[in-house]
């Protein structure tokens, strides 16, 4: 392989980890910032291998083993087809240094090479975190023989090839579509969204849901599931099959369909290369311009609409933003469609149905907690933070524009989503006040969260959004951590009465927003 590539790849994994600052003398607090944040990296990846084996587990014990591969397969593509269509641009389109890059004696190919390997090494490591523990429980249940470790293992470093290809093959017809506009921007983001939502919807509704069967009828299910999987994604047959049936000669026709689609893919793009990110790169500006009507407003007003113009300005900023809110929605929705027994055995949990009153709110809540744009709405002032702190502003005002954008997104959705789960599951009085409260004070928790915890780590010196929006402590931290709270605050009312049930939810209620207050509080004796 090209040396210039590894090069490239070498220096793109130091500048976007901001691994230097360990070579540095001084800079402890930026250490030790930087360390907090690969210690988070590593707790989030154990919860994720061991979530991945529970799962494997399950199936084993259900006498449901052969599911156990295709199962970590799929999941493994869906995270890398998730985290590279959204990351594409930015990562191989319209990237910051993309004038230096072009202007060195380096070949298209081998640019694009290096780009497209940082992708798929991200996306590697994720299905080592999904497989790996699914393998050894597969194994444990099975016991297979000696190829079957030899499979699992190329598999694992190859499963990821064909969905990062495919999500950066459809990012780049996203780009090119939006680049023949004015509104490039917006444009792109609006398809981006229309993407999200089929494929979330999609993958609610396949897989035979819609079928009659008995929740007890496993087998039946384990046939619906294998036959559907085949349907939607065919190469996933010939990893199965060689895998799990021991046919060789499909598993190597795996390997090999997946190597030369990658090839295809760096050769046909470097075709078209420099004129997409030539249009990305484009500008349109009115020859016609004149200021005709000029608005006044409050200070906060006029920071509240520069902070959301910042935020659908965005297309990256959108995508990973709205994720959970649209989840939120495509699952209310789909509790009131097909209701809340068949919704339950849709996700793999029956006895869901039973607590689903209970644990709507908690629900709601954590997808809510993942759209939490005040968790980098600092950092991506970046270079331009002097002029706030140069402008005559309170922080308050400040402050209070970030957190106002993030509810302007939440607090629709807390309100759509919890009327539709009181349709859906024909809640009480009090469960249905619950699930519209609830959602609702855990999204002013969740904005004022993110934004203490993005004043902590922020970070002004990005070269890219994506660095920020995806890679940095501030998101993985705020987004992560309001999920994880409302997880844990989740887990308490299967073990409660209704009685209880009162008590507890009214607790948390006062909580939040005690918790809220103090946060907001301590943000204001700091200076930016």
């Amino acid at each position: 392989m090209d040396k210039n590539i590894w090069l490239l790849l070498r220096v793109r994994f130091i500048s976007q980890q901001r691994l230097n600052i360990f070579k540095v003398a001084g800079h402890k607090k930026e250490k030790s910032k930087r360390l907090i944040y690969l210690i988070c990296l590593a707790i989030v990846a154990l919860m994720a291998s061991f979530y991945s084996g529970a799962i494997a587990y399950g199936l084993g014990y259900l006498n449901m083993t052969q599911l156990i591969p295709l199962y970590a397969f799929l999941i493994a593509s869906l995270l890398s087809f998730f985290f590279t269509i959204f990351k594409a641009n930015g990562e191989l389109f319209g990237f910051f240094d993309y004038d230096t890059l072009m202007s060195l004696p380096i070949k298209t190919t081998t640019i694009i090479a290096s780009r497209f390997m940082y992708l798929y090494i991200w996306n590697t490591l994720l299905s080592l975190l999904i497989m790996l523990p699914a393998g050894v429980i597969y194994a444990v249940f099975s016991n297979p023989n000696r190829l079957f470790y030899c499979f699992w293992i190329i598999a694992m470093f190859t499963v990821t090839l064909i969905p990062t290809t495919i999500a950066t093959i459809i990012g780049a017809v996203i780009t090119a579509i939006a680049s023949r506009t004015k509104h490039a921007s917006l444009i792109s983001t609006v398809l981006m969204i229309v993407l999200l939502i089929s494929i979330l919807a999609a993958s609610l509704f396949a897989g035979g849901f819609n079928q009659s069967f008995d929740i007890n009828q496993l087998n039946d299910l384990s046939r619906i599931f294998i036959n559907e999987s085949f349907k939607i994604y065919p190469i996933a047959e010939l990893y199965h099959n060689g895998i799990v049936e021991e046919k060789w000669l499909q598993f190597i026709s795996f390997i090999a369909i997946s190597i030369v689609w990658y090839l295809l893919f760096v050769k046909v793009l470097s075709f078209k290369y420099k004129s997409l990110n030539t249009r990305i790169s484009s500008t349109y500006n009115k020859s016609n311009y004149e200021v005709n009507r000029l608005n006044s407003g409050s200070v906060l007003t006029a920071l509240y609409s520069k902070e959301l113009k910042r935020f659908l300005s965005s297309t990256i900023y959108v995508t990973n933003m709205v994720v959970g809110l649209v989840m939120s929605v495509i699952m209310s929705v789909a509790v009131v469609i097909v209701g809340s027994e068949r919704l339950a055995i849709m996700v793999g949990l029956p006895e869901l149905v039973v607590f689903l009153p209970k644990l709507a709110p908690f629900i709601l809540a954590a997808m809510i907690g993942m759209s939490n744009t005040s968790s980098v709405s600092l950092s991506l002032e970046g270079k331009n933070l002097w002029i706030l702190k140069s402008l005559p502003l309170r922080l308050r005002d400040i402050y209070l524009s970030k957190i106002l954008v993030n509810l302007t997104l939440t607090v629709p959705v807390a309100l759509i989503s919890g009327s539709l789960f009181i349709i859906g599951i024909k809640a009480t009085l009090y469960q249905g006040l619950m699930m519209l409260v609830i959602p609702l004070i855990f999204a002013i928790f969740s904005a004022t969260w993110g934004l203490f915890i993005n004043y902590q780590f922020a970070n002004y010196d990005w070269e890219s959004e994506t660095q920020v929006v995806k890679q940095s402590m501030s998101a993985v931290i705020g987004m992560l951590g309001s999920l994880l709270i409302a997880v844990i605050l989740g887990s308490v009312p299967v073990f409660l009465n209704d009685s209880g049930y009162a008590i507890y939810t009214t607790s948390i209620v006062v909580l939040l927003l005690g918790a809220s207050h103090i946060m907001f509080k301590l943000l204001l004796k700091k200076r930016l």
